[in-house]
């Protein structure tokens, strides 16, 4: 039996933020991994192709489109489809992140439409220029809420939902993560992501980044300020990210919408 970070087969893609690292593998018509282990917990999402898992007691079959959950150590062996082979995007989790986060078993394939949203979101993410790490962690957090939260009668009556939401439309100029947020909260960030999605309709990262390109709109219309200036008085990190997020949720580089109004 091996124990090894990787996934075999070759890897397309790779990149980490924090505690979550995402990446890409293509597999051979054919091919097969033996028994083996990760050390750590990951969903595998099933782009392309796909393939037959076996473990002890049997054997399930993926095709494009499922999610699939392991918890860290869960024994098992791939055989690909000899037509095509496969193409996976694997999300790798640290145990920060799945710290309180009630996992029913060693390993579970997941059908609910708003996982494979979610997921979606964050390839969309990934092939962006810069991808913003906040993004990333709220889309995750969201992921695992999605994956093992299922009641959502009582997120809509949650009195502490409007409060992180208050927080949010005063201090989106400021550093906000979805751990800290949820500290301050008092839940865990699992519950905050998902929460926050089924009562406002928006990731919470992306809620925040929508509060910041407004005030730049603002700051653009009605004021002198440099773009350096604007760029921190929005809550972005410096004016080459107020950049590249203005112009990607408006068309407009920030001088272009001031010349424009």
């Amino acid at each position: 039996m091996r124990q090894e970070d990787g996934f075999g087969g070759t890897q397309v893609s790779a990149s980490t933020f924090g505690d979550v690292t995402l990446s890409e593998t293509r597999y051979r018509p054919g091919a097969r991994l033996p028994r083996h282990v990760h050390p750590a917990a990951y969903f595998c999402i099933v782009r392309r192709g796909g393939f037959r898992e076996e473990w002890r007691s049997g054997s399930t079959a993926h095709g494009p489109g499922d999610v699939i959950f392991h918890a860290a150590g869960d024994e098992h062996a791939d055989v690909f489809r000899d037509d095509d082979g496969a193409r996976c995007f694997n999300v790798v989790l640290g145990p920060a992140l799945l710290d309180g986060v009630r996992v029913r078993g060693r390993r579970e394939v997941l059908t609910q439409p708003p996982i494979r949203r979610v997921f979606s979101a964050l390839q969309r993410e990934l092939r962006l220029t810069a991808p913003s790490p906040r993004i990333v962690e709220g889309l995750v957090y969201q992921a695992l809420g999605e994956a093992f939260e299922r009641s959502t009668d009582a997120l809509r009556r949650a009195a502490w939902l409007d409060h992180v939401h208050e927080l949010v439309r005063t201090r989106f100029d400021h550093p906000l993560t979805v751990a800290g947020l949820a500290e301050e909260a008092g839940v865990h960030p699992v519950h905050l992501s998902r929460a926050f999605h089924k009562r406002f309709g928006l990731p919470l990262a992306t809620h925040v980044r929508a509060l910041r390109v407004e005030a730049a709109r603002r700051l653009l219309r009605g004021s002198t300020l440099t773009l350096s200036d604007v760029a921190t008085a929005a809550g972005f990190a410096d004016q080459s990210h107020l950049t590249r997020v203005f112009k990607r949720a408006t068309g407009l580089t920030p001088a272009g919408y001031r010349r424009r109004r």
